[in-house]
């Protein structure tokens, strides 16, 4: 029965010891989230329509833009939305340059195999839409793929 007992303490000790230091590394690693808004088509009228996620905040506006980027990549949380590229797509670089932003998908980004009906034109205007709204002080855009500017980036709507 003793043993039991010592047991026991031993036990609660070491759920109270980790639950501490779980409470400590939470508090000290912080908690800083913020909200963004995501466009992605809808499933049947192809319109872009924004989806709130909270992302982690990063310390730089660049590293908040790539894990932006790649969360659109994900695809969309809302059975009633498609993804605005193809799933296979991949962020290859990202850069902010003087409130210029340089982004590289890989080569599948061009092959629309998904079920969205939008052109690549278009996707990429969604793409753009996310970014601008999320960060309005982003000037310019420019989407490359494998390196080379697609010839249908011609819509650029921001400033």
């Amino acid at each position: 029965m003793k043993n039991l007992d010592r047991i026991t303490i031993i036990l609660v000790g070491v759920i109270v010891v980790s639950l501490t230091v779980s409470l400590l590394l939470f508090l000290i690693n912080g908690t800083d989230k913020h909200r963004q808004v995501l466009f992605f088509p809808e499933y049947r009228s192809s319109e872009c329509t924004g989806e709130q996620r909270v992302l982690p905040t990063k310390p730089t506006i660049e590293q908040e833009l790539e894990l932006l980027v790649k969360e659109i990549l994900l695809g969309p949380f809302d059975v009633n939305s498609v993804a605005v590229l193809p799933q296979e797509s991949d962020l290859q670089t990202l850069m902010l340059r003087e409130n210029r932003l340089y982004i590289d998908f890989s080569i599948h980004v061009v092959f629309q195999e998904s079920e969205s009906r939008l052109s690549f034109g278009e996707a990429l205007d969604c793409v753009r839409k996310t970014i601008t709204f999320n960060y309005p002080q982003i000037e310019k855009i420019v989407f490359t793929v494998n390196g080379e500017q697609p010839k249908i980036d011609h819509t650029d709507t921001t400033k």
